[in-house]
């Protein structure tokens, strides 16, 4: 089992301010209905999926063309989960206003926003951040894939916890079976934090190779500045995806046009 958690460290992103104005006293002081408590559901371990109505899923990879993907936030961190569980996905079609640009599974953080002039109304949009739910499986010379070699199949969002769970057998072309199950998490008591959580089960003796990292083809209106994992930097606007990534270590950036720097780190605990 391995896992690989991410933090984000971005400054400034958001400011939220609270103003509350105090009631007119004979509002204040009036009788009040005593307030009325929803009954709570039935206390459910995290991870069990009893209950439909709190874990949906799919039990079937979807078509090619269908870019719907389940996603994974906490408010401030967030990110689109590809069907095959991590890492960075492009299946097509195009985005909305003000973009038309295609879609594809990014990882945003809240209020980190680009600008650039050929943005349809030259409107700020936000950055997109390198993709951190990376982590392949590699056996001999395979990485998970191609779709037609994936069964047992089934991808769950447990609402009661935030995880997106994602579970399927693989066959390699020499036919050696691998049961995989992902598991994604952004972090509700530390906002900056998103964890990727693999189980491997192989039917087979031998050698299986894990690579994580951070995946720059999902960065999006950001220049990337340096990190520990190096590399020179390379600006990545709003048609065109970066370059792969390099495993854990720290990694910097700045928006376009906003100018706001930040870094992504990545660590590989067992």
């Amino acid at each position: 089992m391995s896992l690989s958690r991410t933090h984000l460290a971005a400054a400034p992103l958001i400011a939220a301010a609270l103003v509350a104005a105090v009631p007119p006293v004979s509002y204040a002081e009036a009788a009040r209905p005593a307030p009325y408590t929803l009954p709570r559901p039935a206390t459910t371990p995290c991870g069990e999926e009893r209950d439909p109505g709190w874990s949906p899923a799919a039990t079937r990879l979807p078509d090619p063309a269908d870019s719907h993907h389940a996603y994974s936030g906490n408010g401030y961190l967030g990110t689109r989960v590809p069907p095959l569980g991590a890492g960075y996905d492009e299946r097509g079609g195009a985005t909305g206003w003000p973009l038309f640009t295609p879609r594809y599974d990014g990882a945003f953080a809240a209020g980190l926003y680009a600008h650039e002039p050929a943005t349809t109304a030259d409107r700020q949009v936000l950055a997109a951040l390198p993709s951190w739910t990376t982590l392949d499986v590699r056996i001999g010379g395979e990485t998970l894939g191609p779709e037609s070699r994936i069964s047992r199949y089934r991808q769950s969002v447990l609402l009661r916890c935030g995880v997106v769970r994602t579970a399927l057998r693989w066959t390699t072309a020499d036919g050696r079976v691998t049961d995989l199950t992902y598991e994604i998490l952004t972090d509700r008591s530390d906002p900056h934090a998103g964890a990727v959580r693999l189980r491997l089960t192989p039917r087979w003796s031998g050698e299986a190779h894990l690579s994580p990292g951070l995946d720059w083809r999902g960065a999006r209106r950001l220049t990337r500045t340096g990190g520990e994992t190096g590399g020179a930097g390379t600006a990545r606007g709003t048609e065109t995806a970066g370059s792969t990534g390099t495993a854990g270590g720290t990694e910097t950036f700045r928006t376009l046009g906003t100018d706001t720097a930040g870094a992504v780190a990545t660590t590989l605990r067992p």
